[in-house]
């Protein structure tokens, strides 16, 4: 299993939108260009060139008008008919991470209670078992258990922090916690 998601995103599709409109621009600049070109040439040289180059750059100009209320229009019904799946993926990631919290909550008591318990016995077993105490495999139980304390604490304050930014819709805080979970996750998976 791999730590980055092949997921469709939203931002994907306004993204795609964007660069639909911006290759139209740059051909309307790039033919505004030649018309200005045409149009000073034509100024000098003949009146039909001159215009031509007039209509062509009165042309891009209108086209460009046209573009750019499209652009507005066009994000604004894209934002439109995202928002519900937005609104309902932040409801869902907002549940999930209070669900997250509460399981954590139990997981992390019972791993308390494992780890005293380990830091009890192996004292009572090492003078009884001697080396053969590490080839039972407990002293990596008891070593596990640490690590797994260790992180779940870390993990649960980054999650009521990311159930903060969820709630409060801080996108910006939301990416910091989703880079910090990446960085956790693979640690975790080699333990």
């Amino acid at each position: 299993m791999t730590t980055d998601l092949n997921t469709n995103k939203f931002s994907d599709s306004l993204n795609n939108t964007f660069t639909d409109i911006s290759h139209k621009i740059n051909f309307i600049l790039i033919v505004l260009c030649l018309s200005m070109v045409i149009t000073l040439f034509g100024y000098f040289s003949s009146f039909w060139l001159f215009i031509t180059g007039f209509l062509l750059l009165l042309y891009c100009l209108l086209n460009f008008l046209y573009i750019k209320m499209r652009i507005t229009n066009n994000i604004l019904l894209l934002i439109q008919s995202n928002l519900p799946s937005i609104d309902k993926t932040q409801e869902v990631a907002i549940e999930l991470i209070r669900t997250l919290i509460a399981l954590q909550s139990l997981s992390l008591d019972r791993i308390k209670g494992i780890s005293k318990s380990l830091d009890m016995v192996v004292p009572i077993l090492t003078p009884i078992m001697g080396k053969r105490l590490a080839n039972t495999g407990i002293l990596q139980l008891q070593q596990s258990a640490k690590y797994i304390l260790e992180t779940m604490v870390t993990a649960s304050s980054i999650s009521e922090d990311v159930e903060e930014a969820l709630v409060n819709a801080d996108a910006k805080k939301v990416e910091g916690y989703v880079n910090q979970l990446k960085q956790m996750l693979p640690r975790a998976r080699n333990t």
